[in-house]
């Protein structure tokens, strides 16, 4: 094995047993599931699950570009609705994140 000149035998045999376990819920899983049981019903099933999360990326970014677009130095304040513009996106990011693993 060609490890072995990289992990000593324990490790090796650590390896070997390493069984995935996944991590424990938060608590906004438990207040927020049904909400994306809710979302999960307008997510096409030809939609892969990459491609939804791709798309709430993108939402992400227009929200950047958006905001860059009005100030590129980003030092000037800006006005309210732009705030409100990220933060939606940012929850439209987060719903289709959730989404993807159901």
């Amino acid at each position: 094995m060609r490890f072995k000149r990289y992990l000593n035998e324990q490790a090796l045999i650590g390896l070997r047993n390493y069984k995935y376990k996944s991590g424990e819920y938060g608590v906004l899983d438990y207040i927020m599931a049904n909400w994306w049981n809710y979302a999960l019903e307008f997510v096409p099933l030809w939609m892969a699950p990459n491609l939804v999360t791709l798309t709430g990326c993108g939402a992400l970014l227009s929200g950047f570009f958006l905001i860059l677009s009005y100030d590129l130095t980003m030092t000037v304040n800006l006005p309210y609705y732009y705030s409100l513009y990220a933060a939606f996106n940012m929850f439209i990011y987060q719903t289709l994140d959730a989404v993807d693993g159901k």
